[in-house]
């Protein structure tokens, strides 16, 4: 695949660069960041395959892809976790235009693309090294189908599922909400996140019809009201949605509880409970409870 409108190399570099800065990246991650564009800008091949993978990533959907920037490698020396880090913060350049396009504010692009720090932490602290593990998911922020509006994100999807009562079937529009890992979950902040992403959607995506706001979380598995407290913020924002499937997945909370990314594999035996709800978490499953995520529909 050939990158049409190529620019200079220490442009691009700059690009990287900039946006490690606008994201408030420390400056150990950037060294080693502007380290491997040094390397990528010294050799045409790995140009090339920068430049294609960048674009890729812009165009998301691409599983291949994902999986080769997962898979624990290496090209030109380069782990490729790393190769992931620096193609999305390239491509997030392409993602601001598309904003400007569309009229949609930078403080919203600034906060959507916050997640590209907050992953990139997650797997910092899980492995000391510079890099992203989910990149197929940071790749529909790129591609303008996630976007953080306050506490909350919200994604356009399309429906794998049926609701009769909620007038849901396979392909209906939805909006699908995410929680970032980056504060607490308070609920007058969710509500004014709702409100945000019907008046979001209503002025950029007018088009977009759709029949209801979703999640699927590990915040929706009731499972969780055995052992928190009815009035913490987890139940209450559990409480917003009706809950109408539920499926068990333990590394969906490992990595939200307790940061441990699914690439890695869990032993509760070895785990440090410090939180009431980590606590709370690993006294359950080492007596046998099971726990996962749920589908629920904002009421």
């Amino acid at each position: 695949m050939n990158f049409a409108g190529r620019v200079g190399h220490e442009v691009v570099q700059q690009i990287v660069h900039n946006n490690t800065k606008l994201l408030t990246f420390p400056k150990e991650w950037i060294d080693e960041i502007d380290h491997a564009m040094d390397i990528i800008s010294n050799n045409k091949e790995l140009t090339d395959f920068f430049f294609n993978t960048s674009a890729l990533i812009s165009e998301s959907a691409h599983p291949e892809l994902i999986e080769y920037l997962t898979d624990g490698g290496e090209t030109g020396g380069i782990p490729h976790t790393m190769w992931g880090l620096v193609c999305v913060l390239h491509a997030m350049e392409g993602a601001k235009g598309h904003y400007l396009k569309k009229g949609i504010p930078l403080n919203i692009f600034l906060d959507t693309m916050r997640d590209i720090y907050i992953w990139t932490k997650e797997w910092h602290d899980t492995t000391e090294a510079v890099g992203l593990f989910e990149i197929g998911w940071l790749m529909r922020h790129i591609g303008l189908h996630i976007f953080r509006l306050g506490r909350l994100e919200f994604e356009m999807i399309y429906s794998d599922f049926d609701s009769e009562q909620h007038g849901i079937e396979e392909g209906s529009a939805l909006i699908t909400v995410h929680i970032p890992k980056d504060g607490r979950l308070d609920t007058e902040e969710c509500m004014e996140s709702y409100a945000k992403a019907k008046e979001f959607f209503k002025t950029y995506y007018a088009d977009y019809q759709y029949k209801a706001f979703i999640c699927h979380s590990w915040l929706l598995d009731p499972r969780l009201k055995a052992f928190l407290n009815e009035n913490s913020n987890i139940i209450n924002f559990q409480n917003q949605y009706q809950i109408i499937r539920i499926d068990d997945d333990l590394k969906e909370v490992m990595m939200f509880v307790f940061c441990i990314n699914r690439a890695f594999d869990v032993d509760l035996e070895k785990l440090n409970a410090t939180t009431t709800l980590e606590k709370g978490v690993l006294d359950y499953l080492k007596n046998g409870g099971i726990l996962g995520a749920g589908l629920g529909i904002l009421k």
